[in-house]
C-alpha cells in the first residue's frame, strides 16, 4: 500500500502568495512544468489526491489566511453562530424561567 500523500501550505512573510509542498513518505512533489498542447488533445489532471488530501490541503489553505471568495459565510463562522444562539437561548430561558 502507498504511503499517504500529505499537502503542506505556507505563508511566507517575506513574499505574496502561497508555497504548497506536497510529500509521499520520503517523495517530495517536482515542480509543475507547463506544456501546450494541441486543440482537442486529451490529457490527464495534473494532481488527484484524495478527499483527506484534499482537506489537509483546504485546511492549510484557511490556516494561511485565504478564504473562499464566493458564499455568505464559512463553516466557522456558521458554528460561532450557533453557539452563539444556543448562549442566548439558555440566557432567554434563565430568564424568563423555562425549563429545558
Amino acid at each position: 500500500m502507498q504511503e499517504k500523500i500529505h499537502v503542506r501550505v505556507n505563508k511566507p512573510l517575506w513574499a505574496k502568495g502561497i508555497e504548497i509542498l506536497i510529500t509521499q513518505g520520503r517523495a517530495v512533489g517536482a515542480r509543475v512544468e507547463m506544456v501546450t498542447i494541441d486543440d482537442g488533445m486529451m490529457c490527464d489532471p495534473t494532481l488527484r489526491i484524495e478527499d483527506s488530501e484534499a482537506q489537509e490541503l483546504i485546511d492549510g489553505l484557511w490556516a494561511a489566511g485565504l478564504r473562499p471568495s464566493e458564499g455568505s459565510g464559512s463553516a466557522g463562522s456558521l458554528k460561532a453562530t450557533e453557539n452563539h444562539l444556543a448562549d442566548m437561548r439558555l440566557i432567554a430561558m434563565n430568564r424568563l424561567k423555562i425549563e429545558a
